[in-house]
């Protein structure tokens, strides 16, 4: 809610760029409907191999904001150190075997790593200034370039995933916005990009993303607290996964733009009640003086809750596709304070064909196959470690 970004409270899966807006996404039929019962105490046995990063780590390893992490072909893992402007190689023993790229605006250097990926024998990293860098395996440079996108109105990468044909990526921009009667309106796109020469190609999906809420002062938009919002991510078979957060269900498209495979998960919502509204009052207690901030003034809280909104907490609030097709889906429904800082990570886990294989709490995946998982962990004094588990199911 902070900051000038409009968030989306309304997205329609278009088929093909140059689709009019409302119309509905191409459907297979007949489409896989899959229902299932996500039950919590089914709980994923999880083997610690190894641990990189903590506290007295023998390779003096410190890692700082990780914002990803894939294993490549000869089982080593890829870990993007965001917060350092690096990618840390650990082999499958879980010792640290190289560190490349550094902090700058030169070619291989990185202006806020974000997004990593590792396609066989390549790396690929973008950065928060939108370029992206490939590098071999051994963290030699193989190219530094900017994507070019034919609409300038697209301007900022969001996703990015290997495919079996290439590599996906997503960019999105502003078409429209920010007046009462025109709320903003973001257009995000999947695009096929060629690691040699950077051509682009578009992949056939584009998304809509229509705000809710008004504007306040020209500055930014408002939206009601706890506005469900969809999320989605690429995996590595080319599909793109779709959560609506509003209630558990996870929509499976082809680069296509077809709907392959619908999951829909029996999980109760919670509503929002008073208790919620006041610790959402409590999140926002900024210091007063004339360095407070325009999106903490009381002004904009009461305008923030006069606005409707849903009658119920998001269900689901992140899914990570991976490169086998496994993902994890971050459920909403377990932190009795949404807004603390300090949410119970519980993560439900699905098999390629949608099946649920089990729950895991306290550890954020980064990588899963269903017998690997690479996960990202903090202790309580903030230091971040990637764990190595074997994976059992119950």
């Amino acid at each position: 809610m902070r900051g000038r970004h409009a968030t989306a409270a309304a997205l329609f899966l278009l088929a093909g760029c140059g689709s009019d807006a409302g119309e509905e996404p191409t459907v297979a039929s007949p489409v896989d409907v899959a229902v299932r019962d996500i039950d919590p105490s089914r709980r994923l046995s999880l083997d610690e191999t190894w641990r990189v990063g903590h506290v007295g780590d023998p390779s003096g390893t410190q890692l700082y904001r990780v914002r990803g992490g894939a294993v490549g072909s000869a089982g080593s893992v890829f870990v993007l150190d965001s917060g350092n402007d690096r990618v840390v190689v650990i082999d499958s023993a879980g010792t640290v075997i190289r560190r490349f790229g550094s902090r700058g605006a030169g070619p291989g250097e990185f202006e806020g790593a974000a997004r990593l990926v590792v396609q066989r024998d390549t790396v690929l990293v973008s950065d928060s200034n939108g370029r992206v860098h490939f590098f071999d395996v051994e963290g030699r440079l193989l190219a530094t370039y900017r994507p070019r996108f034919e609409d300038q109105d697209v301007n900022h990468l969001s996703m990015i995933a290997a495919s079996p044909d290439g590599w996906l990526v997503s960019a999105l921009g502003y078409f429209r916005g920010g007046t009462v009667d025109e709320p903003p309106l973001h257009r995000e796109y999947v695009y096929r990009v060629d690691p040699r020469t950077g051509d682009i190609e578009a992949a056939g999906l584009r998304w809509s993303r229509e705000s809710s809420g008004e504007s306040h002062n020209d500055f930014f938009w408002l939206e009601p607290i706890l506005t469900h919002r969809p999320t989605l991510s690429p995996d590595g078979l080319g599909r793109v996964l779709v959560a609506d957060t509003a209630t558990y269900r996870i929509d499976v498209y082809g680069t296509d733009g077809v709907l392959r495979l619908r999951i829909e998960g029996e999980v109760d919502p919670i509503p929002i009640d008073r208790g919620v509204l006041e610790l959402w009052r409590a999140s926002r207690d900024c210091p007063a003086g004339p360095e407070m901030v325009v999106e903490c003034s009381r002004e904009i809280d009461r305008k923030t809750l006069s606005l409707p909104r849903t009658a119920h907490r998001p269900v689901v609030l992140r899914i990570r596709a991976y490169r086998t097709g496994h993902f994890s889906v971050l459920r909403g429904d377990l932190d009795p304070n949404p807004f603390d800082g300090e949410s119970v990570q519980e993560y439900d886990h699905f098999g390629p064909d949608g099946v649920f294989l089990g729950s895991t709490s306290g550890t954020t995946p980064l990588s899963f196959d269903g017998q690997i998982m690479i996960s990202l962990e903090r202790d309580p004094r903030g230091v971040e470690s990637v764990v190595r588990y074997r994976v059992a199911s119950p």
